[in-house]
């Protein structure tokens, strides 16, 4: 395979981890939007503040995906950096609050700096920063893995 085929498959496996996580949480608000909003004769309201609710979530796993993007562009079995990744930030999420673990021990978890929506306002400047940094490691990945010897 030359450079520009292995560039390719690495944008395609891209888009293909981090897109479908957005759709089914979008769907999941849209869903929720239009239930609520049936019951209660005001769907525009509705879907408005929870389907950007429901997609808040997102770029924190965008980073967890990049970071399992960019450790497969390594190596075959570099993709183990994100179930890693993952597993630390199940337990810090769900344990951590449990054990009182310091503030900054939770905040390695990139879902810690998810707001509380639809509560809270669903983006935030983390928010943004997390997208940059998925950008960041997706495009570090894809260039990483069109340069691998695949032979």
């Amino acid at each position: 395979m030359c450079s520009s085929d292995l560039l390719r498959l690495a944008l395609v496996t891209c888009a293909t981890a981090l897109v479908p996580p957005l759709v089914l949480l979008a769907c999941a608000g849209l869903g929720a939007g239009l239930v609520l909003g049936l019951h209660d004769g005001d769907v525009l309201d509705r879907l408005q503040r929870l389907v950007p609710a429901a997609i808040a979530p997102w770029p924190a796993s965008a980073v967890v995906v990049a970071l399992a993007l960019l450790g497969w562009a390594w190596g075959g079995r570099g993709a183990a950096v994100g179930w890693t990744v993952l597993g630390l930030a199940v337990v810090l999420g769900e344990i951590g609050p449990l054990l009182d673990l310091p503030d900054a021990v939770l905040a390695v978890s990139p879902f810690h700096h998810v707001p509380q929506a639809p509560g809270e306002s669903p983006w935030s400047l983390a928010q943004a920063v997390m997208l940059v940094i998925a950008v960041a490691l997706s495009a570090l990945a894809a260039r990483r893995f069109s340069r691998r010897d695949l032979g």
